[in-house]
């Protein structure tokens, strides 16, 4: 049966493989390591036996690339839960950010300024030079 640790504490620099590596020894299978992220910097890993997980949880207080993490026993349930609603919240944030590959149809948005410039106000009259100072 699989058993499911909740960690939290690691740090946005961290990936899959640093998790495993903090977990060397015990037998984590293929996709069992779900990383949230979030304000509690959370990630859910998935043991293949009650024993690596217990196992698993004696490694508490332990640091991942520099960050101390806090174990906690959780559920597949749970890990279901947060992983949908970080889906969702990701989802939301991303609503309002165009497509890299979006064409656009129509003037660029206005900023509220005038693109237009005055030219000779900015162009120097060569015609009639100033005297030199």
């Amino acid at each position: 049966m699989a058993v499911v640790i909740r960690l939290q504490g690691l740090p946005i620099v961290a990936g899959t493989m640093d998790i495993r590596h903090f977990f060397s020894g015990l037998t984590i299978p293929d996709g069992g390591v779900h990383i949230v992220g979030g304000e509690l910097g959370e990630a859910f890993i998935v043991f293949a036996t009650d024993e690596d997980a217990r196992l698993g949880m004696m490694r508490t207080g332990g640091t991942i690339k520099g960050s101390k993490v806090t174990l906690l026993l959780s559920s597949k349930t749970e890990m279901q839960n947060m992983i949908e609603l970080s889906r969702r919240r990701f989802e939301t944030a991303n609503l309002d950010i165009p497509p890299a590959n979006a064409s656009r149809s129509g003037p660029p948005p206005s900023s509220g300024m005038s693109s237009r410039v005055n030219l000779p106000a900015i162009v120097p009259n060569f015609n009639n030079p100033s005297p030199s100072v």
